[in-house]
């Protein structure tokens, strides 16, 4: 994905079969980009699926419906969310979702 100058920038990076590195910004600017690579990935892995958030930079609204809707087609084969950093908890929490992302306040 190129981006001009000054614009958001986000990139998805699979390590190995189950895990999903997320890095820079996930917001709106960048979410759709990211939905087709991520949502690809999703499909083809066989078994747990992890993502990694320990590059993320931001996300907002946009950026957490996307991992919402990623975490939907991964659906019945176990999914993880690991480093979260504390703005993206943060926005966990204020939206309700950390029971059902399985994000507490605590680092990791």
């Amino acid at each position: 994905m190129s981006a001009s100058p000054g614009a958001e920038s986000a990139a998805v990076r699979p390590r190995g079969d189950d895990v999903l590195a997320l890095e820079g910004t996930l917001s709106f600017d960048t979410a759709p980009d990211l939905y087709a690579a991520g949502a690809d990935w999703v499909r083809a892995a066989a078994g747990p699926v992890t993502f990694d958030l320990a590059g993320v930079g931001r996300i907002d609204s946009a950026g957490l419906a996307l991992l919402v809707e990623w975490m939907r087609l991964a659906k019945g084969r176990g999914v993880r969310l690991a480093n979260v950093p504390a703005q993206a908890r943060d926005l966990i929490r204020v939206y309700g979702l950390s029971a059902a992302l399985g994000v507490t306040n605590d680092a990791g």
